[in-house]
């Protein structure tokens, strides 16, 4: 008999395949489409005798289990699964990595494993998903790096996410033989930065400031060119770009 459990824990250990146990459709479309967007495989379940059979279960069914995630909040819970598959309950470090630029690359690591990593087109869409990390994945301690490059964005990244996670700056020239922005964001996650305990002021270049009030042209259509003042806020962070150009459409 024990040697039967011993076997069947070994098993368990191997696995890598999610189970789903749900006869919500919705709720099974977003699963998958998450976990094939994560790279990990799952079965589709009918019967919870097979609840055992897989190291995590998620499901909308009331199942109790130490491999059961009940699907709440998709999104998130999803990711809360993920440890599991490490046989942990929780990562000890989560470490997000951004490449902040035009496009920004994304990295979530725990413990040293790629949890996933991608590329976003927007602050928000950045927010949104370190929102869902934070809450997602289960960590003793949560760290962002951010690269150093792209004063701009990097800036407003630190404005929008300062206090709801501890923030490091890092230096960008380690990363530099990486082409892809995700790749880079890997490579941040990975290196000790510089602490951040305050947002961070910078002395604002003529050059820096011209280009901020060039880029106001362009996200303006030609409207308008914010002011120097405006430029160096959303320089130092301060502000956005788009509530800069608001601001001064409001003005005008």
């Amino acid at each position: 008999m024990k040697k039967f459990i011993y076997l069947n824990i070994f098993y368990l250990s191997l696995r890598r395949e999610i189970g789903i146990l749900t006869d919500d459709f919705r709720v099974l479309y977003k699963c998958t489409k998450i976990l094939e967007e994560l790279g990990k495989s799952y079965v589709i379940l009918s019967d919870a005798r097979e609840l055992y059979k897989y190291p995590v279960i998620l499901t909308t069914k009331n199942l109790r289990g130490e491999n059961v995630v009940f699907l709440k909040n998709v999104d998130v819970d999803v990711r809360r699964a993920i440890p599991l598959l490490y046989g942990k309950r929780r990562f000890n470090h989560l470490y997000i990595g951004v490449d902040p630029g035009k496009t920004m690359g994304l990295a979530a690591l725990g413990d040293g494993f790629i949890l996933e990593k991608r590329n976003v087109y927007s602050i928000s869409s950045l927010k949104k998903f370190v929102d869902i990390w934070l809450e997602g994945y289960p960590s003793q301690n949560y760290i962002l790096r951010v690269g150093n490059g792209s004063p701009t964005e990097r800036n407003e990244i630190i404005m929008r996410l300062f206090g709801k996670v501890d923030i490091e700056v890092v230096d960008e020239r380690a990363t530099s033989i990486t082409k892809e922005d995700s790749d880079a964001a890997v490579r941040i996650a990975r290196i000790r930065g510089r602490r951040i305990y305050r947002i961070p002021s910078l002395n604002v270049s003529d050059g820096e400031i011209r280009n901020i009030q060039r880029l106001s042209r362009i996200e303006s259509n030609g409207k308008i060119t914010i002011s120097r003042e405006m430029a160096r806020k959303v320089i130092l962070g301060e502000i956005t770009l788009r509530d800069a150009i608001e601001r001064t459409l409001q003005k005008n």
